[in-house]
């Protein structure tokens, strides 16, 4: 009898020591993840995003994409952040929110473009937001420097020029400025895309240096003598120190 109550007691024992083992412990402990993947360009018109969802239990997301912004080179086309959130652009992805990659392929938000600034996001179903980490896209990979004309030319004194250095790239600049052509009345010939065979406004890095970004520099076409235009056509341009001329992407234009 005092044998069979211990072997009772031992197999007692060993269910609880099994049901302990196979018990769940509580929730994950592990915070749930969002990861921006790399955008792709598989052709000018369209655009590929990806989203890396991991460390998500059950049905804990109510939806997730990708938050962007455009930089354009017109500076004045639209304001633009480095940071997107929620505020600003989304593209929402329709698939399951499952744990692992997810892309999705999209009509191209800008086919010309300085930057695209972007990251992943993912809505809880408790309202909370992820955010992945900020990537961006530049269109010109060439490492030159990207200048660009600012605003609306005048068509009267005293005709303002308006620049801003968005990236120095990695090849040193001898000269920067702008380029224009104008006419006086509309019967004469004007350069629509003007070069520094046209006139210009010149200045020496060296002497003149300019930071990247802010809110640029502004200066007078004080060599254009008429009172007033008829029509005129503004683009920066960069000077490089062994000889290449890069012009802006973005031209001014005025009219009667």
């Amino acid at each position: 009898m005092r044998r069979n109550f211990f072997v009772l007691h031992f197999a007692l024992l060993l269910l609880g020591l099994l049901h302990f083992q196979c018990t769940d412990h509580g929730p994950q402990t592990n915070p749930p993840k969002v990861a921006t993947g790399n955008m792709a360009v598989i052709n000018p018109d369209l655009f590929r995003f990806s989203v890396n969802l991991s460390e998500f239990a059950g049905n804990a997301v109510k939806e997730f994409g990708i938050v962007y912004s455009v930089h354009y080179y017109d500076v004045l086309k639209g304001s633009h952040t480095d940071k997107p959130t929620l505020d600003w652009q989304k593209i929402l992805f329709k698939d399951n929110p499952s744990n692992g990659l997810h892309t999705k392929d999209v009509v191209a938000p800008a086919t010309s473009y300085f930057r695209i600034y972007y990251r992943a996001y993912a809505v809880l179903n408790d309202g909370a937001v992820l955010y992945g980490d900020i990537k961006y896209d530049q269109q010109d990979k060439s490492g030159r420097a990207i200048l660009e004309f600012v605003g609306v030319p005048k068509l009267a004194k005293p005709y303002h020029a308006g620049i801003i250095l968005m990236d120095m790239g990695q090849k040193p600049i001898k000269n920067y400025g702008v380029v224009y052509s104008y006419n006086t009345a509309a019967n004469q010939a004007i350069a629509a895309m003007p070069t520094l065979a046209s006139k210009s406004i010149k200045f020496s890095y060296e002497n003149v240096k300019i930071s990247v970004g802010g809110s640029g520099t502004g200066f007078l076409l004080d060599n254009l003598a008429e009172n007033n235009v008829n029509e005129i056509y503004v683009r920066s341009f960069v000077e490089l120190t062994d000889g290449t001329v890069v012009y802006g992407r973005y031209v001014g234009h005025a009219k009667k």
